[in-house]
Formats: C-alpha cells, structure tokens, sequence
C-alpha cells in the first residue's frame, strides 16, 4: 500500500516535468490518442453486439479520460504558447463529458438490447448527433496545434 501512494505521490511531477517539447508533445499525443482508442474500442464491441462486455469497457474508458484529462490539465505550458496543450485538454474534455452524458445515456440503453423499440433506435440518434455535437471541431483543432507546434520546435515525426 506504501508503494502505492508513493507512486501516486512522484507520477504527477513525471507529467509536469516534461523539459523538451518531444516530451511534450508525446505527452499530449499519447494521452489524446489513447482516450480516442478507448472510445473506438467500446464502438467496436457495441456494433459486435458484445453488450456482456460493454459495461465495464465503458466503465474503463471513462477512468482512463478522466485520468488523461488530470495529466494534460497538471502538464505545465512549453513556453509561451498553450494552444496544443489547450487543444488536448477540450478534446479530452469532450470525451470526459460525454462519458458522463450522452455515453452514459446510451449504455442504458443498450443494456436493454432484447427489448430494443423504435424509441430507443431514435433516442440512440438523437445522442448521436449530440455525440458529434460536442466533438464537433475538437479534433481538427488539435490536429492543426499538433501542426503549429511540430513546426515551430521543428520536431521530427516518425511511428
């Protein structure tokens, strides 16, 4: 139990004390590339109509956005410009709101699959559109910060 705490002690000051902007930006990309995959993955199991596993998939993507978000709002700004870090923030952000709302709404939803009616097809539409609502420009804004900073530390992109 010690060694538990002690790791939660000194893992925030690793995230804070990213003193390159590879670092940084790595820090930023992993976090927001790993709560999009989370969410594709519970997609995936939804459209195999795995619904067994569906809840404690949903249940893990939302901890792990909620755990990005922490370390993305904790990572200090590189510099004088905050926008990338900015960028991954609202993107996790989003994906941390709709956990909490429209995500959420929907695995009640499906957790009734064998009594699945024509109200719960149009509810399930309805949150999708909210779905793409709240996305919306996130990821084309973070793409482009991603651009901006990868120029202008003239960093190297590779697999």
């Amino acid at each position: 139990m010690k060694l538990r705490s002690l790791i939660g002690l000194i893992l925030p000051f690793l995230f804070l004390a990213c003193t390159t902007p590879a670092d940084y930006c790595e820090t930023i990309i992993r976090e927001t590339a790993k709560t999009e995959k989370n969410m594709l993955n519970l997609g995936e199991l939804i459209g195999k109509k795995e619904f067994s596993e569906v809840q404690s998939a949903f249940d893990e993507a939302k901890e792990e956005a909620e755990k990005s978000l922490e370390k993305l709002q904790s990572l200090k700004s590189m510099g004088d410009d905050d926008a990338f870090r900015a960028a991954g923030i609202d993107f996790v952000q989003a994906y941390v709101s709709l956990y909490n709302e429209e995500y959420k709404e929907a695995i009640e939803i499906l957790k009734n699959a064998g009594n699945f009616s024509y109200d719960d097809g149009a509810k399930l539409s309805k949150l999708e559109d909210g779905v793409a609502e709240k996305l919306g420009s996130k990821k084309s804004i973070l793409v482009k910060e991603f651009k901006n900073f990868v120029q202008k530390y003239d960093l190297q992109i590779t697999n």
